[in-house]
């Protein structure tokens, strides 16, 4: 009966932390939720006798996982299930290997184990398709100075403090709670949080802006059609008699609504993720289109742009920036793209009068290595037109305020059903618009024109490289000494 009760136990221990994996992400996202979680799995793996009663908490992790991706994007029933095991990878493998330590007695190995695994892997995880969509550490501006830490360590620095947490919180449960026996790990972590609560709000405090603002609108127009589905169709080029006065008519929206924005005082007007859609012999028209209204209104326009490629499964996915004068300052291609992509991954940068500016798009600001170009060109605003979908809002948005506080620039995203928001370098929100409850989609901010040098961006992926070499070193002396013993 003992034994049963156990059982009972520690399955609803981890079925509850696999629950709140549901609130991790995406639109249901709860902050607080992948704290709990991860404390309660580690929780339910120590107390299970043999390692494979723990599947069943495994299994239902998948299903949480799996029912709060799906539906978020466009893609097959069996990509959602990859997609939801691939991204539980860093956490199973932390909790496998915490369980081993702990259940073995290594008490160093108890407290480090899991927030180091949990940490090395998702770095890992970011190098795959999804970049750090799925990470931990997104979706935390609920704790506004603690998420200063990734302008020192990156987000990995937040993964390792939320598995550190847990560890700790375990070593307290598992000694009934008594301070007494964990008084150094728990002043340990509490050293830690006071340290990263003290740069947060030192940063914040000793970085506000006093460089000036400059006025930005970010523009989107509706799409009454699904025009990526031209390109999925393989753009065939009768096509384009069905669509065309629809895409003229579209065009002609936006650079109405680009007047009204520099009517308002807007120095640079940028638009949302592909919002211009055109057929490839059209583009040369609309380019000088683009760049005698920048010349007349005496503004930066950043117009974006779906090109159709004929009898082709793959579209360009551009924006071009102009400057007052009309001239081309610089034509980026998306680079990170479920589409087949031609860019050269190279981000671009133009000096202004209003800071040094720069642009990617959508997807690419996942991924947190690639935008590091953008901080060693010294950006001083970062432009991120994006599209999106219901389900992901505002969560994939917040994403980009996690890159501007890493990177020490200000973000404007301006995003095709979903949200948009503009923030400074410290991640403060100075624009928030949501699609879906807004008829006039001209988003405008006053956003500063000076950036700030970040110890992250200077110093680099300095964090993870020790997480590593503790990680290595730790297990490398588990198995020598292991085989020492036998």
């Amino acid at each position: 009966m003992k034994l049963k009760c156990n059982d009972i136990k520690r399955l609803v221990t981890g079925i509850v932390g696999a629950i709140l994996i549901f609130f991790v992400g995406w639109h249901w996202h709860v902050a607080i939720a992948i704290w709990l979680s991860v404390i309660l799995l580690i929780r339910s793996f120590r107390i299970t006798e043999r390692w494979y009663k723990t599947i069943p908490v495994l299994i239902a992790t998948i299903l949480f996982r799996f029912l709060s991706i799906t539906g978020g994007w466009d893609i097959p029933f069996y990509l959602n299930l990859v997609f939801s095991i691939l991204v539980l990878m860093p956490l199973w493998a932390a909790l496998y290997i915490d369980r081993w330590y702990a259940r073995s007695g290594k008490k160093l190995g108890a407290l480090l184990m899991f927030p180091l695994v949990y940490s090395a892997g998702d770095f890992l995880l970011g190098f795959s398709p999804l970049g750090d969509v799925f990470s931990p550490a997104i979706g935390q501006f609920g704790f506004e100075a603690l998420i200063q830490t990734v302008s020192l360590t990156g987000i990995w620095g937040i993964t390792f403090i939320i598995g550190l947490t847990a560890t700790v919180v375990n070593h307290v449960w598992e000694n009934g709670f008594d301070l007494r026996k964990t008084s150094r790990s728990v002043i340990t972590l509490v050293a830690v949080f006071a340290f990263l609560l003290a740069y947060g709000y030192g940063k914040i405090l000793l970085t506000q802006p006093s460089n000036g603002t400059v006025r930005i609108a970010g523009i989107t127009e509706p799409h009454h059609s699904d025009y990526w589905s031209i390109t999925d169709n393989g753009t065939p080029p009768e096509s384009k008699a069905k669509y065309a006065s629809e895409l003229t008519a579209l065009q002609n929206r936006l650079f109405a609504l680009s007047q009204r924005a520099a009517e308002y005082g807007a120095k640079i007007i940028f638009w949302s993720e592909a919002n211009a859609v055109m057929y490839q012999d059209d583009l040369k028209a609309f380019l000088k289109r683009a760049s005698t209204f920048a010349r007349e209104h005496k503004v930066y326009l950043a117009p974006t742009l779906l090109v159709l490629r004929y009898n082709q499964e793959k579209n360009d996915n551009l924006i071009y920036l102009f400057g007052p004068d009309g001239k081309e300052l610089f034509r980026y291609e998306k680079t990170h793209s479920w589409y087949p992509t031609d860019s050269n991954g190279i981000i671009p940068s133009a000096k202004t009068p209003w800071g040094i500016l720069s642009a990617v798009i959508c997807f690419d600001l996942d991924f947190p290595i690639f935008l590091r170009q953008a901080f060693k060109r010294e950006v001083d605003i970062l432009l991120v037109p994006g599209f999106d979908t219901k389900l992901i809002s505002p969560y994939h948005t917040e994403i980009g305020r996690l890159r501007g506080i890493e990177y020490g620039f200000s973000i404007f995203r301006q995003a095709n059903k979903s949200t948009s928001i503009a923030t400074d370098y410290n991640g403060n929100v100075l624009a928030y618009q949501d699609y879906f409850n807004t008829k006039d989609r001209i988003m405008i901010a006053d956003v500063p024109i000076k950036g700030i040098r970040t110890i992250y961006g200077t110093l680099g992926d300095w964090f993870i490289i020790l997480v590593w070499i503790a990680l290595v070193a730790m297990l490398g002396i588990t198995i020598l000494k292991t085989i020492k013993k036998r």
